[in-house]
């Protein structure tokens, strides 16, 4: 099984998305029902991961049926969830890290080191009012491209039967989620409240720097108080266009 290079992004950022298969069970009817654990043939599982170390151009994919099978991919997905810094998804919060962390622990897996989310999902539920919060109206609101295209259902019971056309689609949508999921977050990294801060990662000495991408091509943006006795100066980055103020107060940031 390849093994991901290390990650050159000091903040160690990782975007990644998962495919999961379908719970199997016997139903009664078609409309509005509930499974009682009776009726419940077979769990979900993960069938594919794909991801990418933010500044790298590859992106890595491991499935049921590439080399090393399941437990090759869920102890890939561990070590690059363990390596993370931050982890860049889309409501993976919710879906994507709670389904890994049940692989790991079936598959006999510690718990990962800590790590921070950047759930791009809730930062636009958060900021912009959309008429829908899917990925795929989201890249289209910025001006790009959509997801690719597929058959739906009907690509999932392809890929579970071994269509080897219908994985080579599925490898190609699980990587094209995660190189979108990317450039959202490049479009909208300056709009994210909360960041972890690459100043941390990335230490600048006393010249300001971009708290979101370190970079030191920052404007002047006039001051704000802080408190009742002093003002720091306010920037903004000309990279990611992010906000941000200084440390020092104006006075003591001029007599350096």
């Amino acid at each position: 099984m390849a093994k991901p290079s290390k990650p050159s992004d000091p903040m160690k950022r990782v975007t990644l998305d998962i495919e999961t298969s379908p719970i199997k069970g016997k139903v009664w009817g078609i409309r509005n029902q509930f499974l009682s654990l009776d009726q419940i043939d077979e769990p979900t599982r993960m069938l594919s991961i794909a991801a990418k170390w933010y500044g790298q151009s590859k992106t890595w994919f491991w499935s049921d049926w590439t080399s090393g099978g399941h437990e090759a991919m869920v102890q890939a997905a561990w070590n690059l969830v363990n390596e993370a810094e931050v982890i860049i998804h889309y409501n993976g919060k919710s879906f994507d890290m709670r389904h890994l962390n049940r692989e790991f622990k079936e598959q006999g897996l510690g718990e990962p080191s800590q790590y921070q989310y950047i759930d791009l999902y809730q930062k636009v539920k958060q900021k912009f009012a959309l008429p829908s919060y899917k990925l795929e109206y989201v890249l289209r609101w910025l001006g790009a491209p959509g997801k690719i295209q597929h058959s739906g259902f009907k690509m999932w019971n392809q890929v579970m039967d071994g269509d080897e056309k219908a994985r080579r689609l599925f490898r190609r949508y699980n990587i094209g989620d995660v190189v979108k999921t990317e450039w959202v977050y490049d479009e909208l990294r300056g709009w994210i409240d909360g960041h972890p801060n690459m100043q941390l990662f990335v230490p600048r000495g006393d010249r300001p720097g971009c708290p979101v991408c370190g970079s030191t091509n920052v404007n002047l943006d006039g001051t704000a108080p802080r408190g009742n006795l002093s003002r720091v100066q306010k920037y903004q980055c000309k990279d990611c266009d992010k906000f941000f103020r200084g440390k020092l107060a104006v006075d003591q940031a001029e007599e350096r």
